[in-house]
């Protein structure tokens, strides 16, 4: 997998975000490094009250003082694994999806060279994951015969519900004819 093509595929621009305040919205950053790609995934830390112990991608729940929801992704980013994302390198997002918890997540992909002095915030990750993006979505199962419901694996670690949600949007759009692997 190239990561020429990777970002051929994404041609979304990100300029404008329509954004109104609900304390059910979220938002999370698919990150791929472009050296190799691999992407960024955490295990929330076990000690959270909702999805604790989950494998996820970096982001978290808006806050009022959000400019949109863009922003609330790039600070959650900031603040559970330290790392600083730029405006200009998202290239993409993804569709909403739902959580079992009522939340709608709105998730956007980076690309970018750097991830050197990545720092799990001790309060709200378990461990910071640097997976291999090809034999990672070749992981995918489909659950009960429903292209919309799968899994992924990575070392012991199952992704499920809206995680996998996001992962099998991405999966979709690699296998795409456009993409030739």
């Amino acid at each position: 997998m190239n990561i020429d093509q990777i970002k051929n595929i994404f041609t979304d621009e990100i300029q404008h975000i329509d954004f109104k305040y609900n304390e059910k919205s979220s938002s999370v950053l698919v990150i791929i490094n472009s050296y190799i790609p691999k992407i960024i995934m955490i295990k929330r830390s076990y000690d959270l009250r909702i999805h604790g112990g989950e494998m996820a991608f970096p982001g978290g729940k808006c806050d009022c003082h959000d400019n949109n929801i863009l922003d609330t992704a790039i600070r959650e980013t900031r603040e559970e694994i330290n790392l600083n994302i730029l405006k200009n390198q998202i290239v993409a997002k993804l569709a909403p999806v739902s959580t079992s918890t009522g939340f709608t997540i709105f998730p956007f992909v980076s690309i970018i060279n750097n991830m050197d002095k990545l720092r799990a915030s001790s309060n709200e990750v378990e461990t910071i994951f640097n997976i291999p993006l090809s034999s990672f979505l070749k992981t995918i199962k489909f659950q009960n015969h429903d292209n919309n419901s799968c899994i992924f694996e990575y070392k012991m670690n199952t992704i499920w519900g809206a995680s996998a949600r996001i992962l099998k949007q991405l999966y979709d759009i690699l296998k795409s004819p456009l993409y030739k692997s």
